[in-house]
This record gives structure tokens, sequence and C-alpha cells, in this order.
């Protein structure tokens, strides 16, 4: 059977951004995938770097996109697409985003982060974009990813405990906000796993 055609990520709107997570890791081209995202570590010469971003940021951003999406969590392209997809959620929602940031920070607790308020949304965003960018040094990464798994703990809890959070069971909603947020949650978690990988020098 046919595999489905690829759909961009630019399709989220503002109820379904809540749910980042990549689809099943399926390997379509591994290697592509892969030299693809190092491009953005610095390990190529900066022609080839300005040419991904001029793709990723450009209307041809599918072809890359879809060779990260289909990679495992905590592989650099997996990564890569998983931060991909937050830099669009922060950029077409951001008044949604720091709403949710800000209903974390309220909450009596962020589970695993026992300093909510020392992950800055503004500048982890922009760590971000540098990422996507090619602007961040790889020994950096680890770093990033730790900050980005905190950020979405945060906005997990935000979706969790703010208005919008549906305490009745019953009502038809409860379901799908609560797959919202902990989708969020597991996309932390392999942001997290990844940056112990990098922290380690054992991501690829």
């Amino acid at each position: 059977m046919p595999a489905a055609p690829f759909r961009r990520p630019a399709a989220l709107d503002q109820v379904d951004a809540e749910s980042i997570e990549a689809p099943g890791d399926i390997p379509l081209d591994s290697e592509v995938a892969h030299a693809s995202a190092r491009l953005l570590l610095g390990h190529a010469d900066d022609t080839k770097l300005a040419r991904l971003i001029d793709v990723i940021h450009d209307g041809g951003v599918d072809t890359v996109c879809e060779l990260w999406a289909h990679s495992p969590a905590t592989t650099l392209p997996g990564i890569a697409w998983r931060l991909y997809l937050i830099d669009q959620w922060g950029q077409r929602d951001l008044e949604q985003v720091r709403q949710r940031y800000n209903e974390g920070l309220a909450a009596p607790g962020v589970p695993g982060v026992p300093t909510p308020e020392a992950i800055g949304l503004d500048e982890t965003l922009a760590a971000n974009r540098a990422f996507l960018a090619g602007r961040l040094p790889s020994e950096q990464l680890w770093q990033l990813l730790g900050r980005m798994g905190a950020l979405l703990r945060i906005l997990a809890t935000g979706a969790s405990y703010g208005d919008t959070w549906i305490t009745d069971d019953a009502d038809d909603l409860a379901a799908h906000v609560t797959r919202r947020a902990s989708a969020l949650t597991r996309t932390s978690d392999e942001l997290l796993q990844a940056g112990a990988l990098a922290r380690a020098g054992r991501l690829d």
C-alpha cells in the first residue's frame, strides 16, 4: 500500500499546535536526514549551510522536514523536527504559547522542573531559532534541549492548570485537552533524553 503523502507542519492550527509530537519513527533516508541535520551544527561548509537554511525557511521545507519527521526521537534529525515544530508554534501562535507559559508558572509546581521561573520563554525560543539558523555552537546543543524540555513541561502544566483546563470528565473536550498536555510532556521527555545523549557526545 503506498505511503500517505507528507503534509507540511504549517497546517498546524491553534488547537492542534499543542499536540507537538512527531509521527511514528519510520526511517526513510537516514543518511540524508542525518547529514542535513548535522549541517545545523556546523558540520559542513558555510555554502552548504546557507543552502539548507534557505530550504528550511523557504517554500521547499517539505523535503527536509519529511526526512526529519520520520527519524527516531532521540536522533539529531528527530530532535531537529521537534524543535522546528516548536519554532513554528511560537511564530504562529506566540500569544497562546505565552498564555500557556504564564499559566504554567502560576501553577503550584511543574513536574520535573524545580525552578520553572529560570526558564525564560523568549530566551529559550530565541536559542531554538539560533539552532535552526545554524548559529548554535554544537557544544551548547545539550543545554538547548534541556531548556526546551523544561519549557514544554511548563507549557504542558499551563495547558492542564490554566483557564482552558476541563475538570469535568464527561465533557466532550476533556480527553482532547488531556491528550494535548500529555503530548507536550512526551515530547519534553524525548528532548531531555536527547539532551543527555548530546551532553555525552552520543547524539547522532
